[in-house]
């Protein structure tokens, strides 16, 4: 019988990133490892995170909650 589960969780968010490796190691979980390709996409995300993070105190909106508005981005916190 197959049994599956997931969760969704950023490297950033982890305590002890070796400890959850090493976890997943000893269950022989599988992991999806998934990135953004689109720059622009990333940055946006990342910068509008940090924004939401300030405000609720997460870096995700809740059901429920509105998104803040129109914000700039400087060019320089692009990746090169």
């Amino acid at each position: 019988m197959l049994s599956c589960a997931g969760f969704k969780i950023k490297p950033n968010e982890l305590a002890d990133p070796q400890a959850f490796s090493q976890a997943l190691n000893e269950e022989d979980a599988r992991g999806i490892h998934m990135q953004r390709r689109h720059r622009t996409k990333q940055v946006v995300s990342m910068v509008n995170s940090l924004r939401l993070k300030e405000v609720t105190g997460n870096v995700h909106l809740r059901n429920g909650e509105m998104a803040s508005g129109p914000f700039e981005i400087d060019v320089n916190r692009f990746p090169r």
